[in-house]
């Protein structure tokens, strides 16, 4: 193999590793987004269970407001596009729901696509090393 074959093996893999590294990033967003919609689900469980309450709601940028909750018969929900719709809770529950089934297929697709990341930068490596041996 000569100086060019070299270089295009050695471009290849820093490629592959550069798309390993933006999958797993990828996957850490998912599984911070699952997470999210886990507590979010918990959060809607406890609120409904009382009438009235009062509790800190948070208004942005590490900023809380004490809030009082006089129905929990309603939440707003965003649906996309900044539209936002009121739902029940159980609703909202399924909502989130339908978007934890969403995040489940990118992490698995995900994955897919990090396992054959993985072994075209293992045919590379072999390629490489057998190319340093055939030069010694």
């Amino acid at each position: 193999m000569n100086q060019q074959d070299q270089q295009r093996l050695a471009l290849q893999a820093r490629q592959i590793q550069q798309g390993m590294q933006k999958a797993q990033q990828d996957l850490q967003q998912v599984e911070q987004q699952l997470k999210m919609i886990k507590s979010t689900r918990e959060g809607i469980e406890e609120l409904s269970k009382k009438e009235e309450q009062d509790v800190i709601a948070p208004i942005g940028e590490g900023v809380y407001m004490p809030s009082e909750i006089k129905n929990t018969e309603k939440t707003l929900v965003e649906v996309g596009a900044g539209v936002v719709l009121e739902k029940t809770p159980d609703q909202a529950i399924i909502t989130l729901g339908d978007r934890k089934d969403s995040l489940l297929d990118v992490k698995k697709k995900l994955k897919a696509q990090q396992k054959k990341l993985q072994r075209q930068y293992q045919q590379i490596a072999q390629q490489i090393q057998q190319q340093r041996q055939q030069s010694e």
